[in-house]
């Protein structure tokens, strides 16, 4: 017969067991965390889908120093005070295959340009993680100066702190990415408080088809009548910008290049243009495409010499002129779009052949003695232009609907509706205009 006080025994023995057993699981599943080193005063909360796990090297900073920890051993394995040379460390240590470098939230404060290379991610925990300029720098803070391929650069905020940066140095080179880059994404940044450019994209080679992708990326209050969201260098070509949203800056999207597609943006609070397209030798070759263009001061498409650009399913409010065409701008398609409440909803002024505008809405564009829409010559004549199934609403406020000046020969005018128009719905001052079918209502 068991005695109470071996039962007793016994169940002191099965208590501590049990109680050895659970603090072994504990340890197992990460209950009891074991401090590395990696953990700042406040807690760091990794966002979901942060990728951080199959990381070569995660980047982490307290107060005082930036450390890199391995991916592989989970040892730390680096710390500068410097945040630049700690990220520059983790990119160099990387093999020629390259590698994923993840940087925890935190604010990093960079003194010198970040080089990249090919095959490299670089992913933050969202915009929680800052690279931002040092006061007094007026640097880039990460660029490319050679060819590279590859690139991912997402989850991240990049803050040009152009308030505390040096008036002599920023109208060159103050921004948050110069790079030669191909077949790279950007996606997910936010460029906030840049001197001269959030992306400056220089060209590709020319027996590359292969471009980038700038997706979902925010730029934001960046320096008035300078700032410009993305540069395409001349021969930056193929590249895609979808997604992106644009808010007090000079040009959203500044382009000397061809064969790019903007897609899907939002552009307010511009000065100069919503998005700029110039060229010689009829460059162009573009789409722009389902954007909104909001609250600009200039003009909100501005195409200046280029060619077989397609311009269709845009939304342009509230500017000076909704489309601008200038120089030898040939054989571009503007359809589909709708403009309203701009002082000019479409402005032609310089020469060129065989452009379309079919098929737009053009609403009270302008005041009594304004114009919606306006083809004039200069230095040239506009030739064999298409002017199709638009609607041109007055709204009785406009003065006048469409108005062709004087040498712009061989107009077709056909099929459009002119509503409301307190001046006068159509003058015509061109020579061989062919009009067909256009009805005038009020």
């Amino acid at each position: 017969m068991i005695s109470l006080k071996d039962s007793f025994k016994k169940l002191n023995i099965r208590i501590c067991v049990i109680f050895i057993v659970g603090i072994l699981i504990s340890f197992s599943l990460g209950v009891f965390a074991i401090d590395d080193g990696t953990n700042s005063n406040t807690p760091t909360i990794i966002e979901s889908g942060s990728g951080n796990e199959e990381a070569d090297y995660t980047i982490f900073c307290d107060d005082e120093y930036t450390y890199i920890k391995n991916g592989t051993t989970n040892e730390i394995t680096y710390k500068n005070a410097r945040a630049n040379l700690a990220i520059q460390k983790a990119i160099t240590d990387l093999p020629a295959t390259g590698g994923k470098i993840y940087i925890k939230s935190g604010t990093y404060i960079i003194d010198t340009a970040i080089q990249l290379k090919s095959n490299v991610t670089i992913q933050g925990s969202g915009s929680s993680t800052i690279l931002k300029t040092k006061d007094l720098t007026s640097i880039t803070v990460i660029v490319a100066l050679t060819y590279i391929r590859n690139i991912t650069i997402t989850d991240i905020t990049i803050d040009g702190n152009n308030d505390s940066q040096v008036e002599s140095g920023q109208s060159t080179n103050q921004g948050g990415i110069y790079c030669y880059a191909i077949t790279s994404t950007f996606k997910n940044i936010n460029f906030i408080n840049m001197y001269h450019y959030g992306i400056y994209l220089q060209e590709t080679p020319s027996a590359e088809h292969f471009g980038n992708t700038i997706d979902n990326c925010l730029f934001k209050n960046f320096e008035y009548k300078k700032g410009k969201g993305i540069y395409l260098a001349y021969k930056a070509e193929y590249n895609r910008i979808i997604n992106c949203q644009f808010t007090g800056i000079d040009y959203a999207i500044y382009s000397l290049s061809a064969n790019n597609i903007i897609s899907g943006c939002s552009i307010q609070n511009y000065y100069s243009a919503g998005i700029y397209f110039s060229g010689s030798n009829n460059w162009g070759h573009s789409q722009i495409i389902g954007n909104e263009i909001n609250h600009g001061t200039i003009k909100g498409i501005w195409l200046n010499g280029v060619s077989d650009m397609i311009i269709s399913n845009n939304q342009i409010f509230y500017a000076q002129y909704g489309i601008y065409i200038s120089g030898n701008s040939n054989r571009n398609q503007i359809s589909n779009n709708y403009l309203a409440l701009n002082h000019n909803a479409i402005y032609f002024y310089g020469f060129g052949i065989s452009n379309s505008i079919t098929d737009n809405v053009m609403y009270q564009n302008g005041n009594a003695t304004q114009v919606q829409f306006y083809i004039y010559e200069n230095g040239g004549n506009y030739n064999y232009t298409t002017i199709i199934g638009n609607n041109i609403d007055g709204n009785l406020i406009t003065g006048v609907g469409l108005w062709i000046a004087d040498d712009v020969d061989n107009t077709i005018v056909a099929l459009n509706t002119f509503i409301n128009h307190t001046v006068e719905s159509y003058r015509n001052n061109g020579t061989n205009t062919v009009n067909v079918n256009n009805t005038v209502v009020g």
